[in-house]
């Protein structure tokens, strides 16, 4: 079997892009595995910051080539240089995990996992000018793309039916669960709940706090509830603080927790 010499852009597995950071880690990490019959070669930026993952692991393995540039995601250095040096890779194939990537003069065929298409389904969550930019940049990627990854049948069948894309243009690949969440002795679950003041049970919300993650919603819904317990964990952004402000106009602080990741 010829190599296949597979380009990935990892600039993305930065405190940005909490969510799709850990997808591209993953599928690098998950990727290696293949490296006897093909070559890896990550385009990633150290210079951004990475609290999250441990980019080492992916510099220093046997099976990839990691590539250091300052180019930087949403920048027009991505537009211009980031093509031109991925055409002195020689690369067979260029794989981008997120929409808003280069676009054109590439050298080599491109593929793009689209995770979802909140802002076509729910465009009002988005400010008028972040709507038209998501709008313009979703169709370059569909466009420029040879071929399109998605996580789930939902999201397929979105493109589908909003881009009228065929359906062997699309290839579904699910996610599991990162193999670190796996059940934890009795002793470290008891120093959690003591840490976090847990109690026996309670909701858990996982996940980011930006606005289409709709944590308002699920705080009003809450209120009326006035159910024993809610854990808010995962990622914060300070930008974003009306959970917190909804948590404390509401008085609910005994009966909501937030715990920060």
């Amino acid at each position: 079997m010829v190599p296949v010499r597979i380009g990935i852009d990892i600039r993305y597995i930065s405190d940005h892009f909490p969510g799709i950071g850990r997808y591209t880690m993953n599928l690098v990490v998950a990727l290696q595995q293949l490296a006897q019959t093909h070559e890896l070669v990550l385009v990633g930026n150290t210079r951004l910051p990475n609290s999250r993952h441990d980019l080492s692991r992916l510099m220093q393995s046997p099976a990839c080539t990691f590539i250091d540039t300052p180019i930087r995601p949403f920048s027009l250095a991505e537009q211009t240089r980031l093509p031109i040096l991925i055409r002195s890779l020689k690369l067979n194939v260029w794989h981008t995990p997120y929409y808003v990537r280069a676009y054109r003069q590439l050298s080599c065929p491109s593929v793009v996992t689209i995770h979802d298409l909140i802002g076509r389904r729910f465009p009002r969550a988005l400010p008028p000018r972040g709507r038209m930019i998501y709008q313009v940049m979703m169709r370059l990627a569909i466009r420029s793309s040879q071929h399109i990854i998605t996580v789930s049948q939902h999201a397929c069948s979105d493109l589908i039916a909003y881009y009228r894309l065929p359906a062997e243009k699309i290839t579904v690949t699910l996610e599991a669960a990162d193999p670190h969440f796996t059940p934890q002795p009795a002793a470290a679950i008891a120093a959690l709940r003591e840490q976090y003041g847990l109690p026996e049970s309670y909701v858990l919300y996982l996940g980011a706090n930006k606005p289409h993650k709709n944590l308002g919603r699920l705080i009003r819904a809450w209120e009326q509830l006035r159910a024993p317990h809610l854990v808010l964990a995962g990622h914060e952004d300070p930008r974003y603080p009306e959970a917190r402000q909804l948590v404390a106009s509401y008085g609910l602080e005994a009966s909501v927790t937030f715990c920060p990741m």
